[in-house]
């Protein structure tokens, strides 16, 4: 009977580190989505300024933060290039765990900045797993 409670505690205590975890990686994907969002809308706002206004005018760091609106209290936004023909944004969560770079080209592509190296990301909402992935990918280019 003792051993039989000292393993039923051990499962238990596996089981709560695994709900743990699971919950945290919930909260890490949502800051990637969020930033990834951020990045994606910056974007076409850009686009329909330049279509409607002329390549010529930049997208500024200030029309970026109105344009992801409530987004920006959760998101850390940076214009790098705000001309038409070279724009790029970098974008990453202020919470939620989330500590990875996240890049838009004028294309729309969006990327995980890793020290310079760019893994294109395909999705609004990717797991903690697809962006662990993309990470040792561009670790391993490193290398």
């Amino acid at each position: 009977k003792l051993l039989i409670g000292v393993l039923v505690i051990i499962a238990s205590i596996y089981a709560f580190k695994g709900i743990q975890q699971s919950s945290k990686d919930k909260t890490t994907a949502k800051g990637y989505a969020l930033a990834l969002s951020a990045l994606d809308k910056m974007q076409l706002r850009c686009t329909v300024l330049w279509s409607e206004i002329g390549i010529d005018k930049v997208c500024s760091q200030s029309l970026g933060e109105m344009a992801i609106g409530k987004l920006k209290k959760d998101v850390e936004l940076t214009v790098i290039e705000g001309r038409s023909h070279r724009f790029t944004a970098q974008a990453k969560a202020k919470r939620m765990g989330s500590d990875k770079l996240f890049q838009v080209n004028k294309k729309g592509k969006l990327f995980l900045n890793v020290n310079g190296c760019l893994a294109e990301v395909v999705a609004l909402n990717p797991s903690v797993k697809q962006i662990e992935k993309l990470e040792s990918e561009c670790k391993a280019q490193a290398k």
